[in-house]
């Protein structure tokens, strides 16, 4: 059965029952020896033909990207769900017939390991070709054939240009005696952008970047049901979008960005992310749901930092939510894993291990960016500490070893974010880069 029917049987079926052991409710994964590994694949940009950084992209590009992905992979052995966090693909440059190929080669490395994924659309995938319900058929169609490794789904009704495409949960479970208990939600939404669907690419509408009001309505009101499914317990849980909420566009442009204590690249000085205005519902939301221990993100394929929001700097815009539960809300970002798109910075993945007997506790999600290289960038635990404790500054590599200088590559990898921004606009993508280099670590 289609994972959003279940989802709909699921829903209707729902009552009040303590929180203890008990069947499973609806289909998900499992904590394994304690952990559940995640890692998020970001802006992949298969068939990107275009010219970036000077570079002209093609079909060397898109193999690298799957080198890289199935590198990361065999680095992080112990990874139970792979999440294409949107961009998979440049759809601009794709005629309809295409995209699938595309999708194919970006499912590679999970379908030859039998490597469970899910997935999000980006403001790329988005394009007057390119038919993001079809696409997300064709992920579940592929995948799912003999044994289910796909959850990518559409879980809510309405004008795909409004409501997106992939949203939808995966529950995670833990066998206690013998009984499946679930322990942990992860929920993915379609934060849309780019251009909406027509086919021959003309009369191009522009599709918004944001989540829409519907699918906060479906979370707020799913997130109840099984949280009232479950003795009124708080479920904890994860958030994967591909445009990043406006929150951190906030916190960068306040200064409160630091190479010690959020560490990562911090190249953007003003990030693309999701409408200011039509953002706000979603923020407000995620600022309200007590157990929700992140967000996660790409898009901005110079950032990999993460954040906690406590309060949202001043002055505070109209409607925005003033401060978040408890001890905060953690934010991130994953490193740009596509050869395709702009940026030369050495590529790879953001992995997430959740902690199962921290869950409810402190110390539950450990976070890094794992290289193409091998190495490990950026590595920090997502506690109440964090944004206070002290990390190792991230040093800053392309992909083909070197490091930037001060005032030479880094004013090159600017111009290339400014020619990016001027395609972006041409095609009507709400997005805006650094207007200099300053945050640009020096050697």
């Amino acid at each position: 059965m289609k994972l959003e029917r279940v989802l709909t049987a699921f829903a209707a079926i729902v009552h009040a029952a303590p929180f203890e052991p008990r069947g499973v409710d609806y289909p998900g994964l499992y904590f394994s020896n304690g952990k559940f590994e995640i890692t998020t694949f970001n802006d992949l940009h298969l068939g990107d033909f275009g010219i970036q950084e000077g570079i002209q992209k093609g079909t060397w590009s898109d193999d690298l990207t799957v080198d890289v992905m199935n590198r990361v992979l065999d680095y992080e052995h112990g990874t139970n769900l792979a999440v294409l966090n949107g961009d998979i693909t440049t759809c601009e440059w794709l005629a309809e017939k295409d995209s699938y190929s595309f999708l194919d080669k970006a499912m590679s490395p999970f379908l030859s390991r039998k490597l469970p994924f899910a997935a999000t659309f980006g403001n790329h995938d988005w394009s007057a070709t390119c038919n993001t319900r079809w696409m997300s058929d064709h992920i579940w169609r592929t995948a799912n054939t003999g044994e289910q490794l796909t959850f990518t789904t559409s879980s809510v009704a309405g004008d795909p240009n409004l409501v997106g495409t992939t949203n939808y949960f995966i529950p995670l479970y833990s066998k206690v005696n013998g009984i499946q208990v679930l322990k942990m939600i992860l929920w993915f939404f379609d934060s849309k952008g780019g251009l909406g669907y027509t086919g021959d690419g003309n009369n191009k509408q522009e599709v918004y970047g944001y989540v829409h009001s519907d699918v906060i309505e479906w979370f707020k009101r799913t997130s109840k049901k099984l949280e009232n499914d479950h003795g009124g317990k708080n479920i904890p849980s994860l958030v994967f979008v591909h445009i990043p909420i406006a929150i951190t566009e906030k916190y960068a442009q306040a200064g409160l960005i630091s190479a010690s204590k959020t560490p990562g690249i911090q190249w953007h000085e003003d990030l693309g992310v999701q409408d200011d205005k039509k953002g706000i519902l979603v923020m407000q939301a995620l600022a309200d749901t007590p157990g929700l221990l992140g967000v996660f993100s790409g898009h901005d394929h110079n950032t990999d930092w993460c954040m906690k929001w406590t309060k949202t700097p001043e002055p505070v815009p109209a409607s925005w939510p003033s401060d978040t539960q408890g001890v905060g809300l953690h934010v991130c970002f994953g490193r740009h894993t596509g050869y395709g798109g702009y940026s030369e910075v050495m590529r790879g993945g953001r992995h997430i291990v959740v902690y199962e007997d921290a869950l409810g506790g402190d110390n539950a999600i450990e976070t890094w960016n794992r290289l193409e290289n091998g190495e490990i960038s950026g590595r920090v635990m997502l506690n109440s500490t964090y944004g206070t404790d002290q990390y190792a500054r991230v040093e800053v590599k392309f992909s083909d070893g070197s490091t930037p200088k001060k005032n030479v590559v880094g004013n090159n990898v600017v111009q290339a974010l400014k020619n990016h921004n001027n395609i972006c606009r041409e095609e009507k993508y709400d997005y805006s880069g650094p207007e200099s280099d300053r945050n640009i670590p020096q050697s």
